[in-house]
């Protein structure tokens, strides 16, 4: 049996389970980040790289708003 925590990971953890994933083998799971402007956005996709991850950043047209994806 697997644990997971009473707080919104162990919620969400529950989630991927009940949909059929196997939580018991690794997974890639995809996030994103909200930047306040596109040059600092690039500043933490700059400084999570070496990390591991490949982020990338976008920026909405309509709203402005820039993601790290």
């Amino acid at each position: 049996m697997i644990y997971y925590p009473d707080n919104d990971d162990g919620d969400a953890l529950r989630r991927v389970a009940g949909d059929g994933a196997d939580v018991s083998q690794p997974m890639e799971i995809e996030c994103s980040i909200d930047g306040p402007d596109v040059g600092r956005a690039c500043s933490l996709a700059e400084r999570i790289a070496p990390l591991g991850y490949i982020p990338g950043i976008f920026e909405d047209d309509e709203t402005g708003s820039v993601s790290i994806c």
